[in-house]
């Protein structure tokens, strides 16, 4: 029994020791949202700032969201409701480690009540643009906030619609929102490239029907924010985007550098994303609760980039789209039938050339065969082992360029079905554009792996700089991760050279090509981790290297990487269709370039690719 007792006591011990580590470790933070969970712009940062706060793995965050209502009412018996309902949830401050507020109302608010609710606790804000203007006393506050550039989308009014002549600025400066705004603008411009500027930023009906029927012809309106006291219903019509009040009293174009209102008609402009806003504020605040004190994060000034046109806007206005397709995210945009197919022709012709290439190969081969009289046996020899390999790389081939064919004809003849839902249309002409992207990478392979055989594949050497390279590799790579929507997986560059003085003299294209394609193949093979690109001195030689974490290969497969057509089992669902082509592809391009390639286990995770290269290093420049 004594024992027995004993051993309970040390596991209760236990247990209370590990609890008390856990709770100290554990972060409380508070997200106090000015409007309610269903508004718009608050849905899409919010989902921005728990998506990142969720995401982080090293410290254990609980989080509470409130949600103020007070958008429209901001009277005292609201606001003692407010701090009431917060003292009762919350009336002990020391245990919530930071504040995210979000929007002006809810900093206002806390501004005000702070020190009375929550004492001494440090503020992350989120789009607080009047937060200059306040006097924090000695409370750590930080944030993020946007600028809504108004000027940059002046200038694209005047762009695609060059005779512009005046634009009217919607801004009600009786919310704090508002305010924000104009303080942006501490001197207002009169006038942007040629166009007057006027500025609205009343908050009655009959005002703004004034500013709108005193517009000339050939103007644009820039929608900031608005509110309207004297007429409750119009308030809450524009609050919930429906923005046909302008539109009936005025032709003018409606630009914005609001994402969330592209859809509601309006023609849209360089905007700002909520969730954008929302992931810089958890990732500050990460940062808080990891240790950095807040005196060392400054406020961090979002800008407008995202360049963001309502394709119906634009036809309304008869605004070619020319020049915007490849810069910008058309909305509402229904593409061409050739736009929608002419991956499946190209595949075609494709497939056909490289089938005409065939034939010519088998018949010289032919012709040389019925030529060749000497050592007859060796001869038939010859021709049955030729024949043999044929056969096992057409297979392949017909394998390979068959597997993403008929991917591309089959969605293609779903596309005539009826009752076919737009959504489904978009997944299908994905799949569609992603085999005839792999259909062309195998072609492409094909083509270089015959000129290697044949040794007419041209090299074109010159002076490259290593860290200069990498970084170039790695940019793309990033874009491809957001393509591919893969938002648990990091692409780290492991930086190993200040002084960025290592060069090599080599083929850089060919030199990006190996580089590239593993970085690709990593990408695709792997849905969460990090994938490390960079490379070290080595000797006289310098060895770069792409870690794989999701590839994992017995000592048997490592052997058959790199030949013609090879996939290791594991592999084989979840690489692009041209692997057997590509690694064999950077393997014999390797060797060119007068290196090597080779595969071995990273002591990490997964594997690790290694191309070495001789080094030429020039301290001079």
């Amino acid at each position: 029994m004594p024992g027995k007792l004993l051993k309970i006591t040390l596991l209760i011990t236990f247990l209370w020791i590990t609890n008390v580590t856990y709770a100290k470790e554990m972060k409380h933070v508070l997200v106090l949202h000015s409007y309610f969970p269903n508004q718009g712009w608050t849905r899409l940062a919010n989902e921005g700032i728990m998506s990142t706060l969720h995401k982080e793995k090293d410290l254990p965050i609980t989080v509470d969201i409130r949600y103020l209502d007070m958008r429209n009412d901001t009277s005292k018996n609201r606001l003692n409701q407010i701090k009431n309902d917060l003292r009762r949830e919350y009336p002990d401050s020391e245990d919530i480690d930071l504040l995210i507020v979000v929007d002006d109302l809810a900093f206002q608010f806390v501004n005000e009540e702070g020190n009375a609710l929550f004492p001494d606790v440090p503020i992350v804000f989120c789009s607080a643009k009047n937060y200059r203007s306040v006097d924090y006393g000695d409370r750590p506050v930080t944030g993020v906030n946007e600028s809504i550039g108004f000027v940059k989308n002046i200038r694209l009014a005047k762009q695609l619609l060059p005779k512009t002549t005046t634009a009217l600025l919607l801004n009600s400066e009786n919310l704090p929102t508002g305010k924000g705004h104009l303080a942006e603008f501490a001197e207002f411009p009169e006038e942007v490239d040629g166009v007057e500027i006027r500025l609205w930023k009343d908050h009655t009906k009959s005002s703004l029907l004034d500013a709108l029927h005193d517009l000339p012809a050939n103007s644009v309106l820039f929608y900031g924010i608005t509110s309207f006291t004297d007429d409750r219903e119009l308030d809450l019509i524009v609050n919930l985007h429906d923005f046909s009040f302008f539109t009936d009293n005025t032709d003018a174009a409606i630009f914005s550098h609001n994402y969330d209102l592209i859809n509601s008609g309006i023609m849209g402009g360089y905007t700002i994303k909520a969730e954008d806003i929302g992931e810089e504020t958890a990732k500050m605040a990460i940062e808080y609760l990891k240790g950095k004190p807040i005196d060392q994060l400054p406020v961090k000034l979002v800008t407008s980039d995202h360049l963001t046109l309502n394709y119906n806007a634009l036809k309304k206005y008869n605004i070619p789209m020319k020049n915007f397709n490849n810069k910008s995210i058309l909305v509402n945009y229904s593409p061409s039938f050739w736009d929608q197919h002419k991956n499946l022709v190209i595949s075609i012709v494709i497939v056909f050339i490289i089938q005409l290439i065939f034939i010519i190969i088998l018949l010289e081969q032919r012709r040389a065969l019925q030529k060749s009289h000497i050592d007859l046996k060796l001869a038939q020899k010859t021709a049955e082992e030729s024949d043999q390999m044929k056969k096992v790389f057409l297979a392949n081939m017909n394998h390979e360029i068959r597997t993403p064919l008929n991917a591309i004809i089959g969605f293609s003849n779903l596309l005539y079905e009826e009752n076919l839902t737009e959504k489904d249309k978009k997944k299908y002409l994905d799949l569609i554009n992603e085999n005839s992207e792999n259909l062309l990478n195998i072609v492409g392979d094909l083509l270089d792996l015959s000129k290697i055989e044949s040794g007419g594949l041209e090299l074109y050497p010159r002076k490259v700089n290593v860290s200069q390279l990498v970084k170039e590799i790695y940019d793309t790579s990033n874009m491809l991760k957001f393509e591919q929507e893969k938002t648990g997986l990091r692409i780290i560059h492991v930086e190993s050279d200040p002084d960025e003085k290592v060069s090599i003299f080599t083929d850089p294209y060919r030199l990006k090509q190996i580089l590239y394609n593993l970085v690709i193949n990593a990408i695709k093979n792997t849905d969460e981790g990090n994938i490390k690109l960079g490379y070290e001195l080595n000797g006289n030689e310098v060895r770069f290297f792409v870690e794989n974490p999701g590839l994992h290969l017995t000592d048997k497969e490592k052997e058959r990487i790199f030949e013609p057509f090879y996939h290791p089992l594991k592999a084989y669902n979840i690489f692009n269709n041209s692997l057997g082509t590509t690694l064999s592809l950077m393997y014999r391009l390797a060797k060119l370039l007068n290196g090597s390639l080779s595969v071995d286990d990273n002591p990490g995770d997964g594997s690790v690719f290694i191309l070495s290269l001789p080094l030429s290093q020039n301290d001079s420049n």
